[in-house]
């Protein structure tokens, strides 16, 4: 009896064969492999394709999956997906659509990935909506809550050209009950890019009434384009969900709601209401000590301690804008204390207010304490 290699021999011989290039050996083992083992793997038909792929000889890829079909080899949806990112990125959309056609046509399933690759390959707004009708040929089961979320992050980036899909996708998530938090989020960054603040409130409210789990990416979301929009009011009323909400106190999420207080140029004493608290004081204490001593021993110290910086600055911007020298000088005692040099535009700024102010002996005493430090901010 003669000797019949093991699959993972045949799929080294074939690899091989296809990295050198060497066509007729790579179909005569192909149907070797095929005859001895019946079953071959799609992996192996991936490594192939990847082989003529890396020697730029895309034209073999298509006539390899033609070779294929005669051997009687199935691809799965991951073979398919491989030659739509083959052809896509090299613009070949006639064979991108003839990969589409034959998913259709062999009753294959496309999956989320199937989708992700389509969004890259059709960037372009006409292309978009060739993808989108493309996906409708598929059956019904193929538009599940996944696929129009990401369908919907899709023409998210382009708003101006795709309101009505967009409006008309998140329709039809809410109409299978498959919304979720990102759904929410992607429909705030759109109304946010429409700049439509009123729309973007009215999502804001369903997503509060849906009782869907809040994640840090919704607040983001919503202190994005409520500083874009300059909308205090939605900002308000999402700090005190955040607040409401499960979530653990982030000091970037709080900075950006900081951000948005001072972009409205609107009167900082709304935000001792907001967090129902007494003065600035208790302020300070709330968005820097207390943050900061909470994370003192963390992982990522240095990334709050970039944090920090924002924060302390965000603060004093309100400290001047309500002319508190006191804790104007609280916030420097305590950057003081816990070692953390501010740049020295942070520095001027304080002493520009001084100088406003009158206040020249503290001017001089900014600009004394400045030359104490070493590098970059005592240039």
């Amino acid at each position: 009896m003669n000797y019949i290699p093991s699959i993972s021999m045949y799929c080294n011989m074939i690899t091989f064969y296809a990295k050198v290039l060497d066509w007729e050996k790579v179909i005569f083992t192909l149907k070797e492999a095929k005859f001895y083992r019946t079953e071959v793997p799609t992996s192996l038909c991936l490594s192939v394709i990847n082989r003529f792929y890396e020697a730029d000889k895309i034209e073999l890829c298509w006539a390899f999956e033609r070779e294929m079909e005669k051997i009687g080899i199935k691809a799965d949806i991951h073979f398919w997906n491989r030659l739509l990112n083959i052809f896509g990125t090299h613009k070949r959309f006639k064979e991108v659509q003839e990969v589409l056609m034959k998913i259709k046509n062999l009753d294959i399933e496309p999956n989320e990935h199937t989708f992700s690759i389509l969004f890259k390959i059709f960037s372009d707004s006409e292309r978009v909506e060739a993808m989108f009708q493309s996906i409708k040929e598929f059956n019904d089961d193929c538009m599940n809550g996944i696929t129009l979320n990401t369908l919907l992050q899709c023409f998210v980036k382009k708003p101006a050209v795709f309101q009505d899909r967009i409006i008309q996708i998140y329709k039809d998530i809410k109409d299978k009950g498959q919304q979720d938090v990102f759904t929410y989020c992607k429909m705030i960054e759109f109304y946010s890019k429409m700049k439509d603040a009123a729309s973007a409130g009215l999502i804001w409210d369903e997503f509060k009434a849906s009782n869907i789990q809040p994640n840090h990416h919704i607040f983001i979301q919503m202190f994005v384009m409520a500083r874009k929009l300059e909308h205090l009011p939605l900002a308000v009323d999402a700090l005190k969900f955040f607040f409401s909400s499960k979530l653990e106190f982030n000091i970037m999420i709080f900075n950006l709601f900081l951000g948005v207080l001072s972009n409205t140029r609107a009167d900082p004493k709304i935000i001792l209401k907001v967090l129902t608290i007494r003065d600035f004081d208790e302020l300070l204490e709330f968005a820097l000590k207390k943050p900061y001593y909470a994370t003192i021993n963390s992982e990522n110290q240095e990334k709050y301690r970039a944090a920090f910086d924002v924060t302390a600055r965000l603060l004093l911007n309100i400290f001047i804008a309500t002319k508190d020298t006191r804790n104007i000088k609280n916030t420097i005692y305590f950057l003081n204390e816990i070692k953390h040099v501010p740049s020295s535009d942070m520095y001027i700024m304080i002493a520009k207010f001084f100088l406003k102010s009158n206040q020249l002996q503290n001017a001089l005493n900014v600009w004394e304490y400045l030359k104490q430090q070493e590098g970059p901010q005592r240039e």
